[in-house]
């Protein structure tokens, strides 16, 4: 009997330990122990229905083996040159949006990044125009379904989901591509909006790429093109002026030099190919070749020469806003000429290297 007395004193005392604690802070201050205060629940903050969407489909940073629509950011791309005249310069550019291919990653990615590093492939509305210094034919290049007008009988890339425009070809020339750092959204990149090209028709890509590009070679080096296709109406759509719905306008050195204002650095023709160590500044003066061969080399030899630099800068790369959603924001009949893309990125480049000379 006093075991059960003593059992249930014992059980009532805990129940009272644990269900008082104001008599048990004033129990322990009589004996003259201090008492922690009691821990408070954590505050718990909802999360907005934007936020939970970015943390289930979104990513921090777009995703490579994609197509996207970008435009570059003139003003931010010049912003660490407080230069009146670069300044000016900047705001007069005008910029278009382009249809691009994610290529890779240029650099490890951090939530906090203000921008990412990518090379990116422009995508073309029309076959490449002819070069034949560089051995470039306008077959050289690869169709994106549902394009039907297949260079070479290739069959065109398959996407998924399926391209929205029927009139797009990656080019093989391989100055055809450009780094940009792509600004951060404060809403991620939903990658379940993407355009992907999966693995399998990836290596298609650069099988057929590789394949072109050694025909340039045997052209530029020996004048022969062992592949020559039957397609003598190809040549016929590109030696023209470029002045078709979705093609750019003539690249002259007077519009180049009314873009970029008189007071900035010019120049001419930087490199005629990869790895020669030629800089923007190096061809200040050159007098380029004219013709339609020299509107793409001064749209395009500004990245082979600058990408070959032991000291690459990322400074020198356009800061671009980049999205998914291809149709809404772009119409096939308003797709740019790549070359259009590469001449905005000389211009800036030349008010960059103008700031970092001064």
């Amino acid at each position: 009997m006093l075991r059960r007395l003593t059992l249930a004193a014992d059980t009532h005392s805990t129940k009272a330990r644990q269900t008082d604690p104001q008599r048990r802070r004033g129990l322990s201050e009589s004996l003259g122990f201090a008492t922690p205060p009691a821990k408070s629940a954590p505050p718990t903050h909802p999360a907005s229905p934007q936020s939970v969407l970015t943390l289930m489909k979104g990513f921090i940073a777009p995703m490579f083996s994609r197509y996207a629509a970008i435009r570059i950011d003139p003003i931010a791309t010049v912003e660490g040159y407080d230069y009146p005249d670069i300044q000016e310069t900047a705001r007069n550019l005008k910029t278009k949006t382009y249809l691009v291919f994610i290529d890779e990653a240029l650099q490890v990615t951090f939530p906090d990044s203000p921008w990412f590093g990518y090379c990116v492939i422009p995508v073309a509305p029309c076959l490449r125009p002819p070069y034949e210094e560089r051995g470039v034919r306008p077959d050289m290049c690869i169709p994106i379904c549902p394009n039907k007008a297949l260079p070479l009988g290739r069959d065109g890339l398959e996407t998924q989901p399926t391209f929205p425009f029927d009139n797009c070809y990656h080019w093989s020339d391989p100055c055809c591509q450009m780094d940009v750092r792509v600004r951060a959204s404060p809403d991620g990149f939903d990658d379940d909006t993407s355009i992907k090209l999966p693995p399998a028709q990836r290596i298609r890509m650069s099988r057929f790429i590789r394949e072109d590009r050694a025909r340039m070679r045997l052209l530029r080096e020996h004048g022969v093109d062992e592949s020559s296709p039957a397609h003598p109406s190809l040549s016929q759509e590109t030696t023209g002026t470029l002045t078709q719905p979705g093609e750019a306008g003539p690249h002259t050195d007077e519009r180049i030099e009314a873009i970029s204002s008189s007071s900035l650095v010019a120049s001419g023709c930087a490199s005629d190919g990869p790895g020669d160590g030629a800089s923007l500044a190096d061809a200040q003066g050159r007098e380029p070749p004219a013709g339609q061969d020299n509107q793409i080399t001064r749209a395009t030899s500004v990245c082979e020469s600058y990408n070959s630099s032991e000291e690459y800068e990322y400074e020198l790369s356009p800061l671009v806003d980049l999205w998914y959603d291809l149709p809404g924001h772009l119409k096939q009949e308003e797709i740019p000429n790549p070359i259009d893309l590469f001449v905005e990125r000389e211009v800036l480049i030349r008010l960059i290297l103008e700031g970092q000379s001064r």
